[in-house]
């Protein structure tokens, strides 16, 4: 019988707008926790729901002592999955400072890009992306800082053109816990722990006080919040 986390990521499949039966999926894989997980999930799927897959890593330039240990682990993976693995560079810091951007934002920028051109050397019809609902509720904060508008207050959507976010529902201890049923390895990024980011500082510092000092439920709260503005 197939995980639990397997048959929730295969009804949100079923759910998207445009169909994904007969494509050819472009993974992002950056060797974490997140992204382990989606590449397994995926590759579990690939023949109930007749796609293919291709993993992509993006090697930033940002930590070069962590980087080949990520590759190595999502080349191992790919390998044992029986599914095409690339990596692929990209100098975010000096891009960045040519374009007076910051890290953060350029990572996303040159990654996404990057994705794009592998998308279309590939031939690949969607990217998958492991954003889960942590990552939303973060999302949504990040927004309102910024002054967004009900649109933006939405949130990121399951599917968005081409690209999709099959765990966007789950909570990313569902994740952990299915890594550790199957027994998967993964990598550590140093950089999420880097409260320089804003993105980090929220995830980190922010959350735990609003959970702890103004309501537990802040979580499911915004997430409520983000689905209700979407609709």
């Amino acid at each position: 019988m197939a995980h639990p986390l397997e048959q929730a990521v295969q009804r949100a499949l079923i759910g998207l707008a445009e169909p994904i039966q007969g494509c050819r999926v472009l993974v992002g894989v950056s060797g974490g926790a997140d992204s382990m997980a989606l590449l397994h999930v995926l590759a579990a799927l690939r023949q109930p729901c007749s796609f293919s897959l291709v993993a992509v890593y993006v090697d930033h330039g940002l930590r070069p002592d962590e980087t080949p240990q990520e590759w190595a682990c999502v080349q191992q993976a790919a390998n044992l999955l029986a599914i095409e693995s690339a990596r692929v560079q990209v100098d975010v810091r000096n891009e960045a400072a040519a374009r007076k951007m910051s890290l953060e934002h350029a990572a996303r920028e040159f990654r996404y890009q990057a994705f794009a051109d592998l998308g279309r050397q590939w031939a690949t019809d969607r990217l998958a992306v492991a954003h889960t609902a942590d990552d939303q509720v973060e999302e949504v904060l990040l927004r309102l800082f910024r002054g967004g508008g009900r649109k933006a207050l939405a949130g990121m959507r399951l599917g968005s053109g081409q690209l999709i976010r099959p765990f966007l529902a789950i909570p990313k201890h569902t994740l952990l816990d299915y890594l550790k049923d199957k027994g998967i390895v993964y990598c550590h990024d140093s950089s999420n722990d880097d409260t320089h980011f804003l993105r980090n500082r929220i995830r980190l510092e922010l959350l735990p006080l609003l959970e702890t000092r103004f309501d537990p439920g802040i979580r499911s709260a915004l997430l409520k919040s983000a689905t209700n503005l979407g609709e």
